[in-house]
């Protein structure tokens, strides 16, 4: 029902508030070691604002962009682009390798899925589709099958049979033996 779909896609858009408030908060925490070790004054304040900005796609470069400034002027551009450089790596790993595979595991969509979900609805709704792809992309998956029907297999075609052999093959017999054309069939 659709009641009972809505209450679904709301329970996986709060999973991903909170599985995204999660990684933001351990990519915060790895921020602040870094910011700690070249010794940028403030680092508790940058890391929560990269814990808020975890919750914008890249929003990492926007929150890494203060304390670069204020460890260039403090400490020169050694330290300053040592800082920049260790940030993006761990946030850019994070976001683009971590994230999608957690966010993947946790809300049972594809990292591929996921990656896509950005750049389409970025693309439809701008900078706010962009932000709002993944609570959008669940949404849709939740209320798509009621618009389009919940339909199974055909009755003709046994589960086993639509499921592991490719259209245009015989199921294999044991009397037969597997098919030597097929790298498909299950054996």
């Amino acid at each position: 029902s659709l009641r009972s779909r809505l209450d679904s896609a709301m329970s996986l858009v709060r999973r991903f508030v909170g599985l995204n408030g999660l990684f933001g908060a351990v990519i915060a925490v790895v921020d602040l070691a870094i910011m700690w070790s070249v010794g940028t004054d403030a680092a508790v304040l940058w890391a929560v604002i990269a814990f808020l900005f975890a919750f914008v796609p890249f929003g990492f470069i926007l929150s890494a962009i203060p304390p670069f400034i204020l460890t260039l002027l403090e400490f020169g551009p050694g330290r300053a682009f040592l800082m920049f450089g260790l940030f993006f790596v761990v946030n850019f790993i994070g976001d683009n390798v971590v994230k999608p595979k957690l966010m993947g595991s946790g809300l049972g969509l594809s990292p591929l899925v996921i990656v896509l979900a950005l750049l389409g609805w970025g693309v439809v709704l701008g900078p706010m589709g962009a932000l709002l792809a993944i609570p959008l992309t669940l949404t849709v998956k939740e209320l798509l099958p009621i618009f389009i029907g919940e339909r199974g297999a055909p009755a003709s075609v046994s589960a086993v049979q639509a499921v592991d052999v490719p259209v245009g093959m015989q199921a294999i017999s044991a009397e037969r033996g597997a098919d030597p054309r097929s790298m498909y069939v299950d054996r």
